[in-house]
């Protein structure tokens, strides 16, 4: 391994996906993953938990990528979970206490890095994905957002 080179068809994938989304800050999902998520889609059309999953996001470029955030809305739901109770989107920050910590930290380090020309684009896609969750995961989620003018759009994908 010290004086080897790797490659194969999967490197080079994973290098073509990075390269041509402009080096997004996401983790963003190749080709072959966008096919197996239509199919498994379309195979579960009518299943209960289609479209619940929330784990997958597109943007208006066609970038599918990973909701990162997300994470917050799965440990408020575990926590509900735990302690017997009922999850709803009203009590997220009751069960999961750091959330309102983490968004704001979220929130900082995108604004202190808005006006870096060099990083610009990263950071207002960033933007546009944090209000994006903010407005559709999170109660009183206006108060999270980041003032920017959303470049992006992005929908549910799984």
């Amino acid at each position: 391994f010290n004086d080897s080179i790797s490659f194969g068809p999967a490197l080079n994938e994973a290098y073509n996906v990075v390269n041509e989304s402009n080096n997004l800050p996401a983790i963003l999902c190749e080709n072959n993953v966008k096919k197996w998520i239509n199919l498994i889609k379309e195979q579960y059309h009518n299943h209960p938990q289609n479209g619940k999953f929330n784990w997958i996001l597109s943007d208006n470029e066609g970038n599918h990528f990973i909701n990162y955030l997300y994470f917050i809305i799965v440990l408020a739901e575990f926590n509900a979970d735990m302690n017997n109770e009922t999850f709803i989107k009203n009590n997220i920050f009751s069960l999961y206490p750091p959330a309102e910590k983490e968004l704001i930290y979220h929130k900082k380090i995108i604004e202190k890095n808005l006006s870096n020309e060099k990083l610009q684009r990263k950071y207002k896609w960033l933007a546009s994905y944090h209000n994006f969750f903010c407005n559709n995961y999170l109660p009183e989620g206006d108060r999270f957002l980041i003032d920017s003018p959303t470049t992006y759009n992005f929908k549910i994908v799984a």
